[in-house]
């Protein structure tokens, strides 16, 4: 039982340093654009790179500085992007109510579940510190972990990494109803894009130090 307290204690202080992803979904639960999908998406990726750590305990690759200054320089490019996207719906709040409308008809945008699909995975998996917050983290966590109950550190972090990420994103729809407001919505991409612009600096910082 302890050990399956661990896991979960462990990936909830990994969820709360990846506020960048934790940014999209909630953003993605305001707009309610596909929420299940996000949150899965999102749950699944970080927590098959939970099982890399916990399964193989000694990866050098990613403790390379050159790795870790790619994966930092990958991370704050694509943090730029996104926080320019939302600084461009600040100037086009249109785009929620579209976004709303669309997912309330009854025909699914294939093209666009993609799209998310795709936007998840790079939201996921292009942020360095989720590599070190994961793999290596549970890497170090399951070295002093005896062997029969790694298991259960992994169901610990299945049932911490699926809670977090469905409630993130369907909190998210309560604010939907303030969300209709084109001055809150504004606001909203706002702060979502300097946070953003925020993590890519820190990025580019660490990867030029």
């Amino acid at each position: 039982m302890n050990t399956f307290l661990t896991g979960f204690a462990a990936s909830m202080a990994a969820l709360l340093a990846i506020g960048s992803q934790n940014l999209f979904v909630l953003k993605q639960g305001m707009k309610q654009e596909h929420i299940f999908i996000v949150c899965l998406v999102s749950a699944v990726c970080d927590l098959s790179l939970f099982a890399v750590g916990i399964k193989f305990q000694n990866i050098v690759g990613l403790k390379a500085p050159l790795v870790q200054k790619g994966l930092l320089i990958a991370g704050a490019i694509f943090l730029t992007y996104q926080s320019i996207c939302s600084f461009l719906e600040v100037r086009n709040p249109k785009s929620f109510h579209s976004a709303v409308d669309q997912n309330s008809g009854n025909s699914a945008n294939k093209s666009r579940i993609v799209s998310i699909i795709l936007a998840t995975l790079a939201m996921s998996l292009l942020n360095p510190h989720v590599y070190i917050d994961t793999i290596l983290v549970m890497g170090n966590l399951a070295a002093t972990t005896p062997l029969a109950e790694q298991s259960l550190l992994l169901l610990g972090a299945t049932l911490g990494y699926t809670l977090w990420f469905f409630s993130l994103g369907y909190a998210g729809t309560l604010l939907t109803g303030v969300m209709t407001k084109i001055e809150f919505w504004r606001f909203a991409n706002l702060a979502i894009g300097v946070c953003l612009l925020l993590f890519a600096l820190t990025f580019a910082r660490e990867a030029l130090s």
